[in-house]
């Protein structure tokens, strides 16, 4: 019996009049030309929902060299990056949440010919998800 496989779209928008989005656009399209943009919303997904509960098994799955250059836990100071991190998430959070509720019954359609399919996969070689961190790391 062949197994059938559902494929589901996600669309966001991006303010290219605002700068750190108009950068977030052109690495987009970088990484779409890598045909590794799927697999960097993947992994930064993953990442930053584990990093929001605390855990960091993402994290040392994707870099490594964290563990390794801390001696195989996060010393202080990347404690405190990861939680400046999560901070700024749960405030980014807040602010979406806020400006949803300005206008509930207002949705937004997008139709477009260029889709995303998102797909699970188990393994990683971890530079997309370093390139998400380091898109990340420049909006600061």
């Amino acid at each position: 019996m062949a197994s059938r496989r559902f494929r589901l779209r996600f669309t966001f928008w991006l303010d290219v009049e605002k700068d750190a989005e108009y950068e977030l656009a052109e690495t987009i399209d970088e990484l779409k030309q890598q045909r590794r943009f799927s697999e960097t919303i993947r992994d930064g997904i993953r990442l930053i929902c584990d990093l929001r509960e605390g855990r960091t098994d993402s994290l040392y799955e994707l870099f490594p060299w964290v563990k390794i250059e801390n001696g195989g836990t996060p010393d202080q100071s990347l404690q405190q990056e990861i939680e400046s991190l999560r901070q700024l998430l749960l405030a980014q959070q807040g602010l979406e949440r806020a400006s949803y509720n300005t206008e509930p019954d207002r949705f937004d359609t997008f139709d477009d010919d260029d889709d995303i399919d998102l797909e699970i996969k188990e393994t990683s070689d971890g530079a997309s998800t370093s390139n998400f961190l380091n898109s990340l790391m420049g909006l600061q």
